[in-house]
């Protein structure tokens, strides 16, 4: 029984207010740019296993996957702030540590938190193990100030193995076993390995001061420009044709490959090179939603 002199007064309730919004402001902080990107991209790949589902497993199974996908990019990205604030402070000021909402210990206490619920996961599904262990020793790389920062071990390697690693997992956490999962899941780890060197573009001013060595550091911005227009996207698409899902929509997927090859060798400044980038995240959604159809 509650003891009637029990009582939570306007102050509790004020401070627990302003702690829950606070957590909020840091998570949209925190994720925002890998919303489009990654956890609406995972989760519409997830519906593709929705038709073979009894009715009542759809909503469980679907909110464990979304919780799944969110819980790693907010860890993700808690970790790679963690350990490159001064690069945060010039690309992305409006990060949480660079913009003074919250600090690197409390950073590092979120990502201990984030990391146990992650790993939790491992234990509830213990097939899960071994994407669990490929996203963590990933995020790891990527935050060392070093290895992370090579533009071959960031876009070929650890994006591909990433992508790989976040896409079949949730397929398994819906409970559906789909025949086309595993090449359809390859063929978009190499696509991503390719296509993702568009980050490359964005931030290079900041990339320099950093120490970071991106694709147009290591060529030049033409010869990257032209490396990136004319091999990394023909390549990409030719992965998703090979496996078969380029031919859902071939003209379509085609001409947005054309497309964000076309503004990076024409608009060569930094708000365009951003935008060119962001064009990826529709892009992203794009494939994904062929993959449902070709599942279904």
């Amino acid at each position: 029984m509650v003891p009637k002199d029990f009582f939570i007064g306007p102050s509790t309730l004020s401070y627990i207010l302003d702690a829950v919004l606070h957590e909020a402001d840091v998570f949209v902080r925190s994720t925002s740019r890998d919303w489009l990107a990654t956890i609406i991209p995972g989760t519409i790949f997830s519906l593709g296993s929705l038709p073979y589902l009894p009715f009542g497993e759809i909503i469980f199974n679907s909110a464990i996957t979304v919780l799944y996908i969110t819980i790693y990019i907010y860890f993700f990205n808690t970790w790679t702030q963690y350990t490159s604030v001064d690069e945060d402070r010039i690309n992305k000021p409006e990060r949480p540590i660079p913009a003074g909402i919250t600090t690197s210990a409390g950073a590092k206490r979120r990502g201990m938190v984030l990391a146990a619920l992650w790993f939790s996961f491992a234990i509830y599904r213990p097939d899960l193990i071994v994407g669990t262990w490929i996203l963590v020793v990933a995020t790891i790389t990527l935050g060392r100030n070093g290895l992370g920062r090579h533009w071959f071990v960031k876009n070929t390697i650890c994006m591909s193995v990433m992508t790989w690693a976040l896409f079949s997992s949730p397929r398994k956490l819906m409970g559906a076993s789909i025949s086309n999962t595993s090449n359809h899941v390859w063929a978009l780890a190499v696509w991503a390995g390719f296509v993702l060197y568009a980050q490359d573009f964005r931030d290079v001013d900041g990339d320099k001061q950093t120490g970071s060595w991106t694709l147009p550091m290591a060529f030049g911005d033409g010869s990257a420009r032209l490396l990136f227009a004319f091999v990394c996207m023909p390549l990409g698409y030719m992965s998703l044709w090979y496996n078969g899902m380029a031919q859902l929509a071939p003209w379509t997927l085609a001409g947005l490959h054309v497309l964000v090859s076309y503004r990076f060798m024409t608009m060569r400044h930094k708000p365009a090179d951003r935008a060119s980038y962001s064009v990826g995240s529709p892009f992203r959604l794009s494939v994904t939603t062929g993959i449902i159809n070709n599942s279904v």
